[in-house]
């Protein structure tokens, strides 16, 4: 049962490839304190709106040593836009303090002290491990969760379960390409309402074959 469960999920990541060659993140940053900061604004939001305030935001402080001494009023009207800024700006604070205390200014490349970061969860710590130092990283979000249940590669409702459940099933150095290309399918085709017919996935679907 493993066994086949294995060769579906890699058939799945060629296809994806195929579909979506360029997947990778769309947050515009450089290095990894700028994508832990763009991927802690992308929270409920989206990367196009993120991008257009992290134009602005990183002009203004590109390192945690200057977020840590922007006013927070300023903080918050300029990162407004991607919604729940008031918590935003109090996390990214909080993340600028620590990091400066801490770590030299320095963002941490492992998952467990990424996590003692405030506002970072295993998403955003899995997406800084993989884009911003290249380590075996496996982001799940709720475009991944959608398309693995539809294609019946998994069976969870949480994300951290099924971040554990897919990383038993692929080599460590396919995760983040994994991730990438669940993700970008989830946005464009696998949708809550998904255009079934631009799929590549259809002929091991269960969500397609049900309704077929």
């Amino acid at each position: 049962m493993e066994d086949a469960k294995v060769q579906k999920i890699e058939s799945i990541l060629e296809v994806l490839s195929a579909q979506h060659p360029t997947a990778g993140t769309e947050l515009q940053f450089e290095g990894a304190f700028q994508l832990l900061v763009a991927t802690v604004l992308s929270v409920q939001s989206n990367d196009k709106k993120v991008n257009q305030v992290t134009r602005v935001l990183f002009r203004i402080c590109p390192t945690s040593h200057l977020l840590q001494t922007v006013n927070t009023r300023e903080l918050e009207k300029i990162i407004r836009p991607v919604g729940l800024h008031k918590t935003k700006a109090r996390d990214l604070t909080g993340i600028a303090q620590v990091l400066e205390e801490k770590y030299d200014g320095l963002v941490p490349d492992k998952m467990e002290e990424l996590l003692r970061l405030p506002g970072v969860g295993r998403k955003t710590a899995n997406v800084v491990l993989g884009h911003g130092f290249g380590l075996p990283a496996l982001p799940v979000d709720r475009h991944v969760l959608r398309v693995c249940n539809r294609l019946g590669v998994a069976d969870h409702s949480d994300v951290k379960s099924l971040e554990l459940q897919l990383s038993t099933f692929i080599q460590p150095t396919n995760w983040l390409r994994m991730s990438d290309c669940l993700i970008i399918h989830g946005r464009r085709i696998c949708k809550p309402r998904p255009t079934c017919e631009q799929c590549g996935l259809a002929f091991c679907c269960n969500y397609f074959n049900a309704r077929s």
